[in-house]
C-alpha cells in the first residue's frame, strides 16, 4: 500500500477546481498502473487534515480474482 498526498501551500483553488485535479490524478495514476502493473489497484480516498490538501489517497495493489475451472 502506498499512501499519496498532493499539498500546495496557500493556494485559493475552488472545491470545482480541485476536484478536477483529483479527476486527473486519479486518472494519470490510473491509465500507469494499467500499463506497468498489469495489475488491479484499489483506491482508498482518505481525509485531508491540512488545509493545503488536494489529493489523499491510499493505493493498494491486488491480484484478480482467477476465473474457475470447470
Amino acid at each position: 500500500m502506498v499512501d499519496v498526498k498532493i499539498t500546495m501551500e496557500h493556494h485559493n483553488l475552488n472545491e470545482r477546481e480541485i476536484k478536477i485535479l483529483e479527476v486527473l490524478f486519479l486518472n494519470l495514476s490510473a491509465q500507469t498502473n494499467a500499463r506497468i502493473t498489469k495489475g488491479g489497484m484499489a483506491l482508498n480516498p482518505l481525509e485531508k487534515i491540512e488545509k493545503d490538501a488536494i489529493f489523499h489517497y491510499q493505493f493498494a495493489w491486488q491480484t484478480s480474482i482467477s476465473p474457475e475451472q470447470y
